[in-house]
C-alpha cells in the first residue's frame, strides 16, 4: 500500500501536447522531488502540499525534479501541472 515503504515517487508519465505543463516545461519520466521545498517523499507531505495548492492555486512555485539522475528546477502555479499524468 502506498505510503508503507517510507519513500514516495510522483512521476510524470504523460504530458499532453500544447498543455500547460508542457508550456511550464515538464516532460515525461521527469520525477517531482518537492514543491516549494516540500519534499514528496512521504505520504503526509503529499497531503501538505495538495492542501497548500488548492488554497493558493494561482502563486507561484518552486518545482524540483529529477530528469536523466540531474535535478532541475522548474517555476510555475498549480495551474501549470494540467495535461501531465502523474503516478506514485
Amino acid at each position: 500500500m502506498y505510503g508503507e515503504g517510507g519513500e514516495g515517487n510522483f512521476i510524470i508519465d504523460r504530458v499532453a501536447p500544447g498543455s500547460p505543463a508542457e508550456k511550464a516545461g515538464f516532460k515525461p519520466g521527469d520525477k517531482i522531488i518537492s514543491i516549494d521545498g516540500i519534499d514528496l517523499l512521504s505520504f503526509s507531505n503529499w497531503r501538505q502540499l495538495e492542501f497548500t495548492l488548492k488554497e493558493n492555486p494561482e502563486r507561484e512555485y518552486a518545482f524540483v525534479i529529477e530528469r536523466e539522475e540531474k535535478r532541475l528546477g522548474l517555476k510555475g502555479a498549480a495551474k501549470d501541472i494540467d495535461g501531465a499524468k502523474i503516478f506514485s
